[in-house]
């Protein structure tokens, strides 16, 4: 039986530009994130800018006079007074002197005794005193207290919208981390005030694994497209976007909808235009790529390919071999 040639280059061409096309995007190109879409990308391990703070005007202030020097002592010298060095007898201090050095000593009242933290044999540590109660440290502004993970990992700071007041600049594929972090935290609720449930797992959306599956998925469209379209690893890329479209339809499409609790036909999405391609479009532009996808899998890459170069001959002489022993 001869491979098929131009039904398996069709869907090749079709395939390999489209998703070659939508992996440069995601990998090449750059979008906006400010508030709190930077803050999620930032808690998910994207390393983000720090946009530098506004230089604030430096005030004027006339110069300070200088200190005033302290007068001379012109008072007269005491008549008790001696000059005389073999003399041991103190010389009486000058009042004014004593004035001003009192004047300068600071009052046993203004030191307070802080309480002194020790540490105990368990590791705690407690305050003596009578102010026994634990210092906090202090956060930095526009930055939340550290948490420290159940697993007992190092703690890592989170990010807030107030982290990032002004744009900067990601790639495109940490759109996919957004969609993704949004379907395992939605927002919304049931008529009855029972929150979403989510609609991705746990198990992909701790540490910075939200971060992996995105350069993953735009990675592999951006090789498998190239790949394709020469014909090379073909069915191996096909599955690999079919896989790809049934996450895309379940995080846009089917997902919210169930999630919602409002579908039709029990997975469709409601409240569309039964005839309105605009409400239609990118539904039925993923259902095609999933079919498409999923025919050049059972198809192959066809002849006009390097798979049929390097394995089609091998398989052909094979094949042959069998139908002689058959006759």
């Amino acid at each position: 039986m001869n491979k098929p040639i131009f039904s398996p280059l069709c869907l090749r061409l079709v395939l390999g530009i489209t998703f070659l096309w939508a992996g440069s995007g995601k990998v090449f190109t750059k979008i906006d994130v400010q508030g709190e879409q930077a803050a999620t990308l930032a808690n998910a391990g994207v390393t983000l800018p720090q946009p530098a703070p506004t230089p604030q005007p430096v005030p004027l202030t006339p110069p300070a006079d200088p200190p005033a020097a302290h007068p001379e002592d012109t008072t007269p010298p005491h008549p008790n007074n001696n000059t005389n060095d073999d003399d041991d007898r103190s010389p009486i201090p000058d009042r004014d002197l004593l004035r001003d050095r009192e004047s300068r000593e600071v009052p046993l009242a203004a030191y307070t005794v802080r309480p002194v933290a020790f540490l105990t044999q368990d590791g705690s540590g407690s305050n003596t005193g009578a102010d026994s109660r634990p210092v906090q440290a202090t956060p930095e502004p526009g930055v939340s207290p550290d948490r420290r993970p159940d697993d007992g990992s190092p703690s890592q700071p989170v990010y807030t919208p107030a982290d990032f007041p002004e744009p900067v600049k990601v790639r495109g594929l940490y759109g996919l981390v957004l969609l993704m972090h949004h379907a395992n935290n939605p927002t919304g609720a049931h008529e009855d005030g029972t929150p979403y449930r989510p609609i991705w797992p746990d198990a992909a959306s701790s540490g910075n694994r939200l971060v992996i599956l995105a350069w993953v998925a735009a990675l592999s469209e951006l090789v498998f497209g190239v790949l394709c379209l020469v014909g090379f690893f073909t069915r191996l890329g096909a599955l690999s976007f079919a896989a790809t479209m049934l996450t895309a339809f379940w995080l846009t499409e089917i997902g919210p909808a169930v999630q919602a609790g409002m579908t039709v036909l029990g997975f469709l999405p409601p409240d569309r235009p039964a005839f309105d391609p605009a409400a239609w479009r990118n539904l039925l532009w993923q259902f095609a790529l999933l079919m498409s996808s999923l025919a050049l899998v059972a198809l192959g890459p066809g002849r006009l390919s390097i798979d049929h170069l390097l394995f089609g001959g091998m398989t052909s002489t094979r094949r042959d071999r069998d139908d002689d022993d058959d006759e």
